[in-house]
């Protein structure tokens, strides 16, 4: 996704919402939204605008001293979920299709998000999203596309998130018990997206082999991510992209792309062609081969 005019605004807000937990001075604040700024008008303009966001994030841990500024609220919602899962997986366990109903859940999951700076609620979430219907839909086939698998490749998004991912993916491997599945986790901290500790903490182990992205970078950007990463890109059989982050980062893996996400911005809304707050479960196809 390219780079528009309105997230200039939008990266401004999160550098102020960063600078706010990260120190009570005014002056250190204003002085983070400043190098923000900097940092922003120096940046290439053909990176993407998840790319861009980083400018916010790497001022306030310069200026402020506080690499992991979102860390107990991470923790929170890691507890949160955790709490839920056994009650989700029950309900996944009686719904006539628990294959689509955890799927259903991951996207709903997606609500957790700090950097967009929207309030949100997760029981709530689910319950609409539930009792509602994707905007976009290629849930079913997703599932034709699963039969033949060998290997999928999730990239996670946010703490609280993976944990309605870890359902999702044990309900997945029940369905195909012979599919290899990988789950991406962020190298070292940033927002509230989950790393390997996280991954750790809401035992995403159990259900897939956790790897990192090697980067502290908002989505998985090609050429920022670790080499192992690459390489699951482009030999998995499928790709599952959570989240608004890794949509904006995604490259050209070989192999058709599943988007799950909620459009919590008006310009991804755009992109993909659905309303501000939608839900979608959307395929991209392979990128055609060059002439």
């Amino acid at each position: 996704m390219r780079f528009r005019l309105e997230c200039v605004e939008c990266i401004v807000r999160q550098a102020r919402r960063t600078a706010e937990r990260c120190t009570p001075d005014p002056a250190r604040r204003l002085a983070i939204i400043k190098e923000t700024m900097r940092r922003l008008c120096a940046d290439p303009l053909d990176r993407s605008p998840a790319e861009h966001s980083l400018a916010a994030y790497a001022a306030a841990a310069e200026l402020s001293g506080v690499a992991d500024p979102f860390r107990e609220s991470k923790a929170e919602q890691n507890a949160i979920a955790l709490a839920m899962y056994p009650a989700l997986r029950e309900r996944v366990a009686r719904s006539p299709d628990p294959l689509r109903t955890a799927a259903k859940l991951a996207v709903a999951g997606n609500v957790v998000d700090l950097g967009v700076g929207l309030a949100f609620d997760v029981r709530e979430e689910v319950e609409k999203v539930l009792g509602g219907t994707l905007a976009v839909d290629h849930f079913a086939r997703f599932k034709e596309e699963l039969a033949s698998a060998r290997t999928l490749l999730f990239l996670c998004d946010n703490c609280g998130e993976i944990v309605f991912d870890r359902l999702f993916i044990e309900t997945v491997r029940a369905h195909f018990p012979a599919l290899r599945v990988f789950a991406a986790v962020k190298g070292a901290p940033i927002i509230n997206d989950a790393t390997l500790d996280d991954a750790a903490a809401v035992g995403l182990a159990a259900a897939a082999e956790v790897v990192s992205t090697g980067c502290a970078c908002i989505g998985a950007p090609r050429a920022a991510i670790a080499p192992r990463l690459v390489e699951l890109l482009d030999s998995c059989d499928l790709v599952i992209a959570k989240g608004q982050g890794n949509f904006e980062t995604a490259g050209g893996p070989p192999r058709p792309m599943y988007f799950l996400l909620k459009a919590k911005c008006p310009c991804i809304a755009e992109e993909l062609g659905v309303r501000f707050g939608d839900v979608v479960f959307m395929r991209r196809p392979a990128p055609a081969p060059e002439a």
